[in-house]
């Protein structure tokens, strides 16, 4: 009876109490006390598969449907390094024709020692002057930072000039800058053609600066131009590591008005100033006689 007792006065092992698994209950099996064999991999061999599989990552890369730059379909040049496709005259440089065999984009193209060479880069090294232009090194790595901030999808609002509708956008921006402006002074045949890269980086900034003068600074494209300015930013200090580039000389702030750029911009219809102006002087007055009469 005692042992009855005891047997059931025992405590049952609860559910809330961890329960050993069958993997903890069997005993490990005791290694060896031998000298354990080394896995030595082979370099040559795991080079060989780390490059096949780079270029099977590389056949296997589906191009994207339309130009990076303009958001439109046709017939695009497709970049054998990325995903990106443009047309011939999107692409920075522009083309001239559609390229035989492998092409790279100025984003992937090595900017010391190119793979290809572009069609457009023979004929302006052949009819232009470039003894007072960017070196070569200069010059590709200048359009590689255009390419980027063209393929940006923020860039939309800074490709094209404002419109002449904008109400008083030249009035308040002294010295307006857009894309088109730079891609015109990144070629070789440009007159305004760039003397080093600091112009072109100043033409960049001055860009921002009119977009954060002029746009409240909630608006999207303030807020755009915010983000675009970054992203070069980042950009810039990858591919001109610890240089540091000075500011616009003549900001838009200045009162000096660059009158050489309406002169050489003569496809542009700038507005005129005066006319916007008289214009409010006589309808100031109209309302003045009106309540003078009445």
């Amino acid at each position: 009876m005692e042992s009855d007792l005891d047997l059931e006065s025992e405590p049952e092992p609860t559910t809330d109490d961890p329960q050993p698994l069958r993997s903890d209950l069997e005993e490990e099996p005791q290694m060896s006390p031998g000298p354990r064999q080394l896995l030595i991999a082979n370099p040559a061999a795991q080079r060989d598969t780390e490059d096949s599989q780079t270029e099977q990552d590389v056949d296997g890369m589906e191009s994207e449907d339309f130009c990076a730059v303009c958001l439109i379909g046709g017939e695009l040049l497709c970049c054998d390094r990325c995903p990106k496709v443009f047309h011939l005259s999107c692409h920075v440089p522009p083309l001239l024709s559609f390229p035989t065999g492998d092409w790279v984009c100025s984003i992937c193209r090595d900017v010391l020692q190119p793979e290809v060479e572009y069609d457009c880069e023979n004929e302006r090294s052949s009819g232009a002057n470039t003894a007072h232009g960017l070196s070569a090194c200069d010059q590709r790595t200048c359009e590689r930072l255009a390419l980027l901030i063209l393929s940006n999808i923020l860039s939309a609002p800074f490709q094209e000039p404002v419109s002449p509708l904008a109400r008083h956008y030249y009035q308040i921006i002294k010295r307006p800058m857009d894309m088109s402006v730079i891609r015109a002074k990144l070629s070789k045949g440009s007159p305004r053609h760039y003397s080093s890269p600091d112009q072109f980086v100043a033409d960049v900034y001055l860009m921002f600066h009119n977009c954060a003068k002029f746009n409240y600074p909630d608006s999207e494209v303030a807020q755009a131009g915010r983000s675009l300015e970054a992203f070069f930013t980042s950009k810039l200090k990858e591919v001109f590591p610890g240089r540091d580039f000075p500011m616009a000389e003549v900001d838009s702030d200045s009162d000096e008005y660059d009158e050489a750029c309406r002169a050489t911009d003569g496809s542009f219809l700038w507005p005129e100033r005066r006319e916007q102006c008289h214009r409010k002087r006589k309808r100031r007055q109209s309302l003045k006689s009106r309540r003078h009469h009445f």
